[in-house]
């Protein structure tokens, strides 16, 4: 029996813990469904029905490794980027632990967004012009440079720290927000000003171990919260795979200008970066540049990207932890549309006090049951609920994503939508948008 400790408490983690289950297999490669003991820290209401959720903060370095070496860990996943700022990968792998994600020093390509563009600058790779600011003064005459700007926290603010603006009068506010209110705390007491860019927006992810990497099939993300991408940035409203306008002459542009670059630049800078490179990216008049880096799997594109690997995601994640990276051979040729289904005052602010029967495994299973035909090509990843005491009530700002599955994304989208009809009851005060993939 392997047993595994994913870190986090999102849909990600649940589809993290699926996918090393063997879950999403259609044949029996890479089905682990009675050889591996899922642990998660903390986990949620869906993490729960595949594993043992533990009662751990995900930022709680010493009890995590505490955890993994009294429970003999065989290998642990870090899903979302605090606990990588943190350092647990360092710490871990001092303790002769394996574990899956990049050291403290790599994942400032995160948590500082000033770090990675100065990286980007060193190895040449294309991204937007930019200015760094530490005050309201500085930020007004670097301003002037810029026609239309973007404002970025600095530091990690949970997928919101970033102010697309019209003109100088939202910038001037955005950089009030952050450097005088103090919204964001130390993460907004440095600014990014960046050049506003225009074009598609699409993610990629590589796998990324010894210097060596494999990059994923793209995925789209929908950050704003309304349809038409309107209203404010969230952590992610959707995404979709494969993206009808991305080519392969594209692929290999980003590999050779983006991918290979940062991969080979931090190898000479004697960085071993170890885990997933996530590049967001926008596909420019000019050809793409770097919106950002994260350094972990996206969310939700995670829960779209891992189902269409037909083999061992076990073995993948066991090799890159030792360094090594598995070519990844049998994807699937069908697309996957995934919809997240929030809190109906997300992302202003949450409550904890929302009842959720309709998620319930009771109320599933009588939908599964009525809509058998539809429920076989959907999944559902639950994020930000809890179970009391057989109850499942709101505990985030994202509830779930549903991810549904079609010969190309018509049909996932058309599947998608039938199951949300079904699934979320007319009252329910929740919101979801109605037009990924559109």
């Amino acid at each position: 029996m392997k047993k595994v400790l994913i870190i986090g408490s999102g849909a990600r983690e649940h589809a993290l813990g699926l996918a090393v289950k063997g879950r999403f297999q259609s044949h029996a490669l890479g089905s682990h469904s009675e050889s591996v003991q899922l642990f998660f820290a903390p986990g949620n209401a869906g993490t729960a029905g595949i594993g043992e959720n533990v009662p751990l903060s995900m930022t709680d370095v010493n009890a995590l490794i505490q955890f993994a070496e009294d429970q003999a860990i065989d290998l642990t996943i870090v899903g979302p980027e605090a606990p990588l700022a943190l350092g647990i990968v360092d710490r871990f792998k001092r303790r002769g632990l394996a574990i899956v994600g990049p050291d403290r020093d790599a994942a400032a390509l995160e948590w500082s967004k000033a770090y990675a563009k100065a990286a980007m600058r060193r190895y040449g790779v294309p991204t937007a012009e930019f200015a760094i600011v530490k005050d309201m003064e500085e930020a007004r005459r670097r301003l002037r440079a810029f026609e239309r700007v973007v404002i970025k926290a600095d530091g990690l603010a949970q997928g919101k720290g970033v102010v697309v603006t019209d003109d100088a009068e939202e910038a001037l506010q955005a950089l009030e927000m952050m450097l005088v209110e103090k919204r964001f705390g130390s993460a907004g007491e440095t600014v990014v000003l960046e050049e506003r860019l225009y074009g598609r927006e699409i993610s990629v992810h590589a796998l990324v171990a010894g210097g060596e990497y494999y990059i994923l099939p793209p995925a789209r993300d929908y950050k704003r919260a309304y349809d038409g991408d309107m209203g404010p940035n969230t952590g992610g409203m959707g995404a979709i795979t494969p993206l009808p306008d991305v080519d392969e002459a594209l692929l290999k542009e980003i590999e050779s200008t983006i991918i290979a670059p940062m991969v080979g630049g931090m190898k000479e800078d004697g960085m071993d970066y170890s885990g997933i490179l996530y590049a967001g990216l926008m596909i420019t008049a000019d050809g793409p540049k770097v919106l950002e880096f994260n350094v972990r799997f996206g969310d939700p594109e995670t829960q779209v990207l891992l189902p269409g690997y037909h083999g061992d995601w076990l073995e993948v994640f066991t090799e890159m932890a030792a360094g090594r990276i598995v070519p990844l051979k049998a994807w699937t040729t069908d697309a996957f549309l995934g919809v997240v289904i929030a809190q109906d005052t997300y992302p202003e602010r949450t409550r904890n006090d929302i009842a959720l029967p309709w998620l319930e495994d009771k109320s599933l299973a009588q939908i599964q049951e009525e809509h058998a035909d539809l429920w076989q090509h959907v999944t559902l990843y639950m994020a930000g609920v809890r179970q009391e005491k057989g109850a499942f009530w709101a505990e985030g700002g994202r509830l779930a994503t549903l991810v549904a599955r079609g010969s190309n994304l018509e049909q996932a989208y058309d599947r998608a939508y039938q199951a949300l009809d079904v699934l979320v009851p007319d009252q329910a005060p929740v919101m979801y948008r109605r037009d990924i993939g559109r």
